[in-house]
């Protein structure tokens, strides 16, 4: 089959977790991103250009409202898999264990943020401190809010947490996310 052209504007920007396919994004002045699955792409606003696609394409993301639209676009191949570029240190105030988070920082702009945490087992009170949108690629783990509310996550489990959320964190088995603040 031949492949599918179109028109592509982010008016907000959108952090991609491609799982699927295979596509081109062109941008206007001349930007090509090749994607295909397990690549994390951050649009930023008012990202402008075409899209072919090659083979259909799955994705999970996440949008938000901030960001200057100007720059290179910021692209992680292979987010399951790819070595945390930096410690982030232990949790602060552990209830249980001693976690300990590492990450990729994949882009930064005002108020808005995107990239890989990864953190080992271990427990601790959680508030959240801006919005949250997250897809967990590895791990198992536990968040409980303090109404009592229950939230498992497995691998491929995508959340929000809105600004606010109070409660603890379990980390059983050493978690991979991508993650978007805003």
């Amino acid at each position: 089959s031949r492949p599918c052209r179109m028109p592509i504007i982010f008016e907000r920007d959108q952090l991609s977790l491609f799982t699927a396919g295979k596509a081109t994004y062109t941008g206007i002045g001349g930007e090509v991103i090749n994607v295909e699955p397990g690549m994390l792409v951050h649009f930023r606003r008012d990202w402008t250009g075409e899209l072919v696609v090659h083979q259909p394409i799955r994705q999970v993301y996440g949008a938000c409202s901030g960001g200057s639209g100007i720059g290179v676009t910021p692209v992680l191949a292979d987010a399951a898999r790819v070595p945390a570029a930096e410690d982030w240190g232990p949790v602060p105030n552990p209830l249980e264990g001693e976690p300990r988070t590492s990450g990729i920082v994949l882009s930064k702009d005002g108020q808005v943020e995107s990239g890989i945490w990864i953190c080992t087992p271990g427990k601790w009170a959680l508030e959240v401190g801006r919005d949250e949108y997250c897809h967990f690629l590895a791990g198992r783990c536990t968040y409980t809010h303090e109404s009592g509310e229950v939230i498992e996550v497995v691998a491929d489990t995508a959340a929000f947490f809105p600004k606010g959320w109070k409660g603890t964190c379990q980390v059983h088995e050493t978690v991979r996310k991508v993650y978007l603040l805003r």
